[in-house]
């Protein structure tokens, strides 16, 4: 056995490599609900996330060195296929890909997009007295559990202990009906995250919008201009898909959204011939 201080190093094992199968589909039939959304325009952060078309012509041990090497979807063909079947689904994303089983701090985000808006459209976050969508047609489900939003850090302002203004981040628009990133880590089970956002027409959902609300009690329009009345609703509606969600290889995960689905398969791929060396 080697002694201490000899100079002989432990051999570390690399990660496990992993194949994810994953579907989005939309549901075309609306669900009934009292639900309510504030109306925004969401455009997700995907600076520095990876393209799977850009890996789509990594070497066939590329997952091994740690990078990401995009696959033909193969595993969950027979459920894109029913889905498309039903009539009441429709599939926007059906990918796969190989990964290390890594910590989702070193793990890849993935970028998945599909269906091209007519025009970006400038994001615009809520303002909670303004105007809302009563999703009276696309209920959330029981299962459904949005993960916490991630807040921003605190502004830098003049009376802050920086005493600087914060700086301008530019504009960010939507420019897709489904954009956005998946992460897959893995620390004792594998974690999915998903940071999404599904952008609709607005006029497909006239008859979930709600008038706009007046201003809390209190606050009310002015010669001076202290309050200004609610600008008009941007011409889409974005909805947040933000999920957390423990999995394990080699079983089928379904999450629930009031207006998408998401399946997904995390399968461990097994290497034969590795031989640990000092």
């Amino acid at each position: 056995p080697a002694q201490q201080g000899s100079g002989a190093t432990a051999a570390v094992a690399p990660p496990d490599d992993y194949e994810i199968e994953l579907i989005v589909f939309s549901h075309r039939r609306a669900l009934v609900a009292s639900e309510r959304w504030p109306a925004q325009v969401l455009a997700p952060d995907v600076e520095g996330a990876l393209e799977l078309d850009a890996a789509r012509d990594a070497g066939a041990e590329a997952a091994r060195g740690g990078a990401v090497q995009a696959v033909a979807p193969s595993r969950l063909l027979a459920q894109a296929e029913r889905l498309r079947e039903l009539g009441s689904y429709e599939v926007l994303v059906h990918t796969a890909w190989r990964q290390p089983g890594v910590e989702a701090p070193d793990a890849p985000r993935i970028r998945l997009r599909a269906l091209p808006l007519a025009a970006p459209v400038a994001e615009r976050r809520a303002e909670p007295w303004k105007v809302t969508v009563d999703a009276n047609a696309i209920a959330p489900e029981a299962s459904y559990r949005p993960a916490a939003v991630v807040q921003a850090s605190p502004a830098v302002g003049p009376d802050s202990p920086g005493g600087n203004a914060a700086p301008q981040a530019p504009p960010r628009y939507a420019e897709y009906a489904l954009d956005g990133t998946v992460l897959v880590g893995r620390s004792r089970f594998l974690h999915l995250y998903t940071d999404l956002a599904y952008t609709l027409p607005r006029e497909t959902l006239a008859h979930a919008i709600a008038a706009p609300r007046p201003p809390p009690p209190g606050l009310t329009s002015s010669d001076d201009g202290f309050f200004d009345p609610p600008p008009e609703p941007p011409p889409v509606q974005s909805f947040p898909v933000r999920y957390h969600r423990r999995m394990r290889s080699n079983e089928v995960h379904y999450l629930d959204h009031p207006l998408l689905g998401i399946v997904v398969l995390a399968t461990r791929l097994e290497h034969e011939g590795e031989v640990l060396t000092d």
